[in-house]
């Protein structure tokens, strides 16, 4: 038997939704204000759900302009943003845009942009690589627009803390 979030139950229920509503693991929400299918929720379900990519629906070229830092602490997470030209921004907040501390994970196709406070980064890596697994981050841009016309400079671009090993870039 299957219930569904309103509590509608079948045994030959076809194709329905159930739980929350959430569409993750597709972020179909481009802003950080708490919407169940924006980059923060999909993260936050992949975290603790595991073995999880995350893409990405929204419209190319979109900047998601974060409140805070977006912590990926969950096993083999791939955050895909290939040919999307997403771009994270910490807004000029005192805080990393994404602080990695899964023992695997890989980030591809993603623009992170503005974490320029001090000893912040776009891309914060500590702990990765754990457990055997590798810490990935592959075509992702740095520090500008991913047309290269804007200097929106990052502290660090992506910083691998000491003892932190497994880590491809």
């Amino acid at each position: 038997i299957v219930t569904d979030a309103s509590g509608n139950s079948s045994m030959f229920a076809g194709n329905i939704q159930v739980g929350s509503g959430s569409t993750c693991p597709v972020v179909s929400v481009g802003g950080d204000a708490g919407d169940p299918s924006d980059l923060r929720a999909c993260i936050t379900q992949a975290n603790t759900d595991n073995d999880t990519t995350i893409t990405f629906s929204i419209a190319d070229g979109t900047t998601i302009d974060l409140a805070s830092e977006l912590p990926l602490t969950g096993s083999n997470i791939f955050l895909n943003g290939e040919d999307k030209e997403i771009l994270i921004s910490c807004n000029s907040g005192n805080f990393n845009a994404l602080n990695i501390t899964s023992a695997s994970a890989t980030v591809q196709g993603l623009g992170f942009i503005e974490c320029n406070n001090a000893d912040k980064a776009g891309i914060y890596v500590n702990g990765g690589g754990s457990g055997g697994g590798w810490v990935n981050l592959y075509g992702n841009t740095i520090g500008t627009d991913f047309a290269d016309s804007s200097n929106l400079y990052n502290y660090y671009g992506v910083y691998i803390a000491p003892n932190t090993s497994k880590v491809r870039v």
